[in-house]
């Protein structure tokens, strides 16, 4: 299984692992109502340690062990932007520490239970082990959301420089109704890229309706000025790819 996972998600593991982790968070955060003006996310990345928190409405412990300790469960639902079922596999199997902090509230009771998982990647793999969950009720009033935090391995690729730049990237083009908040090694990601800052500002070309979505086409004053033009694919505002084109 782990092997299976570096296959399907090759490259550096602490970029897959945030962008995953990330697009469960923004999703967990669009489901709270006036996310635009509310919702958090904040991405914490020290040495090989990954950490995605939000203050999404959280996972009961069913969800929780649901969503995150069955190999192949994951509870998206249509229209979310990544998905962390098969995910997961590529990001828990390669890390030596996993914890899952969660609190929600119960609509029978209307209490608001944290739930806790932690363990290693050895122990997500061995389904007889898995991992150890620790519920409680926690005060009322206590702030929902989640927060994910891994150990990548030693012996998984993950470069600090990658990393940087993805974030650079993300903050710079991400068209989220959301704070977001990005520090890697105690260096806060603003986002002010050679690219951002000399592109200029964006307007919009057209809007194209298929099946299921809208796609909407922007562009840069200055698009048509060079001979190649640096094309970035968003999915509901996450960056997804970016690849050159020749114009």
């Amino acid at each position: 299984v782990k092997v299976l996972g570096g296959n399907l998600y090759s490259g550096d593991l602490g970029v897959i692992a945030m962008k995953e982790m990330l697009q469960n968070a923004v999703d967990s955060v669009r489901a709270v109502a006036n996310s635009a003006k509310n919702g958090q996310v904040a991405i914490t990345v020290k040495g090989r340690t990954v950490t995605v928190s939000d203050n999404g409405p959280g996972m009961l412990p069913d969800i929780a062990t649901a969503e995150l300790v069955d190999i192949g469960g994951s509870k998206k639902e249509e229209g979310s932007s990544g998905g962390f079922g098969i995910a997961k596999v590529a990001i828990f199997a390669n890390s030596d520490r996993i914890q899952v902090t969660t609190v929600a509230v119960d609509p029978a009771t209307k209490g608001a239970i944290e739930t806790v998982l932690t363990g290693s990647g050895a122990d997500w793999l061995d389904q007889s082990k898995g991992f150890q969950v620790r519920t409680r009720g926690v005060p009322s009033g206590t702030k929902t959301g989640t927060t994910i935090s891994v150990d990548i391995a030693g012996d998984a690729a993950m470069s600090s420089y990658a990393v940087k730049a993805w974030l650079e990237n993300f903050t710079a083009v991400h068209r989220l109704p959301m704070k977001i908040s990005a520090v890697v090694d105690g260096e806060k990601m603003t986002g002010n890229t050679w690219e951002s800052t000399n592109a200029g500002p964006l307007r919009k070309l057209t809007e194209l309706e298929f099946p299921g979505g809208t796609m909407t086409i922007l562009a840069s004053e200055h698009a048509g000025e060079r001979a190649m033009a640096g094309v970035k694919i968003l999915n509901n505002g996450l960056p997804q790819f970016t690849a050159d084109i020749y114009l």
